[in-house]
């Protein structure tokens, strides 16, 4: 799959663990940037429709060095 140039924001919800208290957990929403993947080839379906595939994903999260 190839990137492209289209991002997006999806806000999700995630369960962390308590610090200091494994047994409780909270739940957070959370703004994740993500990417839009495309195959370089096109696929035809049973209608015969040609389409790209494609997919949405994260785009992780590092730390800049200073």
């Amino acid at each position: 799959m190839t990137p492209t140039n289209e991002l997006r924001f999806v806000e999700r919800m995630i369960t962390e663990p308590v610090p200091n208290q494994p047994t409780l957990c909270i739940k957070k929403l959370v703004r994740i940037l993500q990417q839009k993947w495309q195959n370089s080839y096109w696929t035809t379906d049973e209608s015969g429709c040609k389409y790209q595939e494609e997919e949405w994903r994260d785009v992780p999260c590092v730390k800049e060095n200073t």
